[in-house]
């Protein structure tokens, strides 16, 4: 089955998605930040990248956003809770909700890895972490 490489920086949510995608039988690989994100996708290959879009200052968004940026045939999925996908500043259709029932994620899934990710969606997608993250490293440290 498919490797997906969730990136989260809640540890309790990376172990729901464990559990949940492990279910419908997907191999899991697991990032806390970007950095290592980046060095699972260099060392593990996955088939799929779930990036849940931060909402505070996360160490290796830049070098995750320069790896998927590279690895045009890489598919991914950004996530995000609803302050930020209703904040107006991003398109919404490109988000997908961070909801504790995974069933629209896991049907993105399925889909993307069946179909691949269209350069209009992977161009606006990128687009969208990149200002979130010019966003986050402009916040004074809390």
């Amino acid at each position: 089955m498919a490797k997906i490489l969730v990136m989260h920086t809640n540890k309790f949510l990376r172990m729901l998605y464990v559990v949940e995608l492990a279910r419908d039988g997907f191999d899991i690989l697991l990032a806390s930040d970007g950095h290592e994100a980046v060095r699972e996708i260099e060392e593990s290959a996955p088939d799929i990248v779930i990036v849940a879009v931060p909402r505070r200052r996360t160490a290796g968004v830049p070098e995750l956003l320069k790896t998927l940026r590279e690895r045009k045939s890489l598919p991914f999925i950004l996530q995000a809770s609803l302050p930020v996908i209703d904040s107006g500043i991003w398109p919404r259709d490109i988000f997908a909700r961070q909801k504790y029932d995974l069933s629209k994620l896991k049907h993105q899934i399925r889909e993307l890895l069946e179909k691949g990710m269209s350069e209009k969606l992977r161009s606006r997608s990128l687009d969208a972490l990149d200002l979130v993250n010019e966003r986050l490293q402009s916040e004074p440290d809390s």
